[in-house]
């Protein structure tokens, strides 16, 4: 059985020895070449040798949310779809209520759409989130017996749940080592490795092939790591106006070697 992180960060006490032993340096190397990046060995073990920095960060200045206070896959999931395209200080507000009100999947799934949406209105897309809600809620009620699933195929089939949505609720729910990639999270990427973002970075392959080499294969370690690039990208490295200064990422990040990258 797969021993679960400490909450609510997972592990972020690290050494660069450990992070390069449960990574895979050479793979992200190879892409990074691919893209015909400069320095690309420079730069993926730089960021890699970062990382205990990055986790020792996030142990002091981490934002701390009640969905990160459990690894109970329904209460990750709900978590996840309020968060699409909210921010989680809004979330926050109603979480609570919510879970206490509908704690298993048959629950909401008896639930009529006008409570729900009663329930969810102060984020808005009150109309999109309340179908996403109980069609995550039909399915696992019927098709799982009321268990979330851990496959990401199964994860996925709920309306409007992507891949972010699907991914989330295996690393924080289901203990796997994967990465995350957002618009937010993509902009890391960008800025320390300059590394050209796709469109729609949350359904790049080739990205995700990146980030997965760059995350730990350690459960502790991932959910860790991944709770620091969406706190990092929410405080610090910003669309516009990055805190350069505080980002323990500084000392190899190209955007803060050369402030006249365009972000």
């Amino acid at each position: 059985m797969t021993k679960k992180p400490n909450l609510p960060f997972g592990q972020t006490k690290t050494t660069q020895k450990e992070i390069i032993k449960n990574t895979k340096p050479k793979k992200a190397i190879k892409i990074l070449e691919n893209q015909k990046i400069p320095n690309s060995k420079q730069k993926i073990y730089g960021l890699l040798n970062k990382l205990p920095d990055l986790l020792q960060w996030l142990q002091k200045n981490g934002r701390k949310y009640p969905w990160r206070n459990t690894t109970n896959p329904w209460k990750v999931y709900i978590a996840e779809i309020l968060l699409q395209r909210t921010k989680a200080d809004q979330v926050k507000k109603i979480y609570p209520d919510f879970i206490k009100k509908y704690p298993e999947p048959h629950t909401l799934h008896k639930a009529k759409p006008d409570e729900i949406k009663k329930q969810i209105e102060r984020l808005g897309l009150k109309n999109h989130r309340t179908r996403t809600l109980k069609s995550t809620a039909k399915i696992i009620t019927e098709k799982h017996n009321g268990k979330v699933p851990e496959n990401i195929k199964d994860l996925k089939k709920p309306w409007r749940i992507g891949e972010y949505t699907a991914r989330a609720v295996q690393i924080f729910a289901h203990q796997k080592p994967k990465s995350l990639i957002d618009t937010n999270t993509a902009r890391i990427t960008k800025r320390t490795l300059n590394y050209p973002l796709p469109e729609q970075p949350h359904k790049n392959k080739k990205l995700y092939q990146l980030t997965d080499a760059l995350t730990p294969q350690k459960p502790g370690l991932s959910r860790a790591t991944n709770l620091a690039n969406i706190d990092l990208a929410a405080k610090i490295c910003k669309p516009i106006n990055p805190e350069c200064k505080k980002c323990p990422l500084k000392e190899t990040c190209t955007h803060n070697k050369n402030k006249s990258t365009i972000n």
